[in-house]
């Protein structure tokens, strides 16, 4: 027993020692932040299309009809921070080289600390995910949704920043180099969504002839379907949005109609300039 112990020992040993090796490289560094968004994107879109089978507006759907991945802050967060790091480093790595690779002691405590805060987010989210999953007739724990896309935008801005200076550091010893990293500059994120609302538009105008006959039911032709995602379930959801019957006009309308006066149904129409609506004037 003492023998299978020994040898079961000896790999765990030595895998322990390279991953401690790669912690004290950038590159490696680089790595093990990759592999945490990616992990975090992965249980997080798998919780995403859990809910999105659940929800009762998608039973109606034609069993052939595929949803849609899910896009939101957080998940585009969890994919460009990962992107983007990645690319910042091998754009610096091809014009600096292997010194980049291994860096300097600035830049690994940056890295170092921005990893232990993403993992331990990370865990916190893949944790509460598997509980969720693993009990699916039990109230599901609150996702730390908010933590998670601000861990990821923190650790994305320093890891990048931390990354950029560290290749000024080194061009400054090498004066053909470009003395600035030529990234490309990042999009905000309200211009992401905006792309992926584009998209999702797209996505259902193919969609329209396949999915009428399930959505007819929430509603007839005047009505207007509106994808929407909600806070607490980041679940699309589909509502209906009509415009109420007209009432019957009354004598005082007709009367001004037939009269010439347009000014009585202005505001209503929002003709005039400053109106006041739910309040008195």
């Amino acid at each position: 027993m003492a023998a299978i112990m020994s040898e079961g020992a000896t790999p765990t040993s030595t895998t322990s020692t390279a991953a401690d090796d790669s912690l004290s490289r950038v590159d490696g560094l680089v790595q093990r932040l990759a592999s945490e968004f990616e992990a975090g994107l992965d249980f997080y879109n798998t919780w995403l299309q859990n809910q999105q089978t659940k929800n009762t507006y998608h039973r109606s759907r034609p069993a052939a009809t595929s949803l849609r991945p899910i896009k939101c802050a957080v998940s585009t967060s969890l994919d460009m921070s990962s992107y983007r790091i990645q690319s910042t480093y091998q754009i610096a790595f091809t014009l600096i080289g292997p010194d980049f690779a291994a860096g300097d002691d600035q830049t690994l405590t940056t890295l170092t600390t921005a990893l232990s805060l993403l993992h331990s987010k990370i865990n916190h989210l893949c944790q509460t995910i598997t509980f969720s999953l693993q009990h699916p007739t039990q109230q599901p724990l609150p996702l730390p949704l908010h933590e998670i896309y601000l861990c990821s935008e923190q650790v994305r801005i320093n890891s990048v920043s931390a990354l950029a200076q560290q290749y000024r550091r080194m061009a400054s010893q090498h004066p053909s180099l470009p003395q600035t990293l030529p990234v490309p500059r990042p999009k905000r994120m309200s211009a992401l969504l905006d792309e992926l609302d584009e998209a999702d538009l797209r996505f259902s105008s193919s969609e329209t002839s396949r999915q009428r006959s399930s959505l007819t039911s929430l509603g007839d032709s005047e009505n207007t379907m509106e994808r929407i995602v909600t806070a607490e379930s980041e679940v699309p959801v589909l509502i209906s949005r009509s415009n109420p019957p007209s009432p019957p006009l009354t004598p005082k309308v007709l009367r001004a109609r037939s009269e010439g006066f347009s000014d009585v149904e202005g505001p209503l129409r929002g003709d005039a300039g400053d109106v006041r609506i739910g309040g008195w004037g």
